[in-house]
């Protein structure tokens, strides 16, 4: 397994190795044929950027917050990707709800039942009770949160769901005095989905981080399938050269790592708030602030705001308000 110091550097060698080794491989879905390496991993080491920089991919950073934020509001609802992603709809349910939907799976799986410190719940919280875990038994190697359940596989074979989690499982480890996370995933669209996925679980090992007042360790990305679909090769080729490569646009420094969990439904209410144009946008972020000192979720929060204030820019991301830029913690 390589390791990296950045996500831009491990995902220029991934597109390289799947170019190099990658096979063709015919896929029966919409999206078409791909270029597959199978079985690919690469180990992050912290203190770089969360955000994919490259100046030629052009990672939208409203979008990366708002599926973090979607993630941790525990919901399979398809109201709040889908108003930053139009194309989420794809893969929504008639019922509104997204099947796959990874905070759904985290906050209440109703295959699965237990008695805890005597209390009994008719779902598990997987991400409270894996910090639990880890604050009970820091040396644990069981902390392992799951995306993927059995019945999936039925559903898999009769095609009948919009989506089924790309993501099977989230390893947490503690491994002196660092927290490390290590993802598996079955499926990765290296165009589209690693980067966000990558920001997404690295955010979510900081905020897991503070919550256990430990230090940020390694970042390990494991994949079963990792490929490219032939639609997307011409774009992503324009990635690796050198002029695309340079650290480019804006970058976030690493947020300071404390408890966030607190303040979840406060930030959880005001992106609602944002989304049905409801009150002052600049006044929920003074609030907030007042509230919380800078962090992952106050960072998402503030960037949400900023597309909420530029409907000019929602498309390109430019965040140019410098009181954001503040929140933020951005530099050019």
């Amino acid at each position: 397994m390589k390791t990296f110091n950045t996500i831009d550097e491990a995902w220029i060698d991934a597109i390289h190795t799947i170019c190099h080794d990658g096979e063709e491989t015919i896929n029966s879905n919409v999206h078409g044929d791909t270029l597959e390496v199978i079985g690919h991993s690469f180990r992050l080491r912290p203190g770089g950027p969360l955000m994919l920089r490259n100046t030629s991919r052009k990672l939208s950073p409203s979008y990366a917050c708002a599926e973090l934020l979607w993630y941790l509001s525990m919901t399979d609802k398809a109201d709040m990707i889908k108003h930053y992603a139009p194309q989420w709809s794809k893969w929504t349910d008639a019922d509104g709800t997204i099947f796959g939907a990874y905070g759904s799976r985290w906050a209440d799986d109703k295959n699965l039942g237990m008695t805890f410190d005597g209390t009994h719940y008719t779902g598990v919280n997987q991400l409270h009770l894996a910090i639990k875990l880890l604050r009970r038994r820091p040396a644990t190697k069981q902390c392992v949160m799951t995306c993927w359940n059995a019945g999936d596989l039925a559903h898999a074979l009769v095609a009948d769901k919009g989506s089924l989690p790309c993501t099977c499982t989230l390893q947490f480890l503690i491994r002196g005095g660092k927290l490390h996370l290590s993802v598996y995933m079955r499926s990765n669209d290296l165009w589209f989905g690693t980067p966000y996925d990558v920001f997404s679980f690295a955010s979510l090992q900081r905020i897991v981080a503070g919550e256990l007042g430990v230090e940020i360790g390694d970042y390990i990305h494991t994949v079963g399938s990792l490929h490219i679909y032939r639609r997307d090769m011409v774009k992503i080729m324009a990635c690796t050269r050198p002029a695309a490569v340079l650290i480019g646009g804006w970058r976030v420094y690493d947020p300071p790592v404390y408890p966030q969990l607190g303040i979840l439904n406060l930030v959880l209410g005001y992106e609602r708030n944002l989304r049905e144009e409801i009150g002052n946008v600049p006044l929920y972020l003074q609030r907030l602030q007042h509230d919380a000192p800078a962090g992952i979720l106050v960072d998402a929060l503030a960037v949400l705001a900023q597309y909420h204030l530029s409907p000019e820019h929602r498309f390109t991301d430019y965040i140019t308000d410098p009181s954001i830029l503040h929140c933020l913690q951005f530099s050019k």
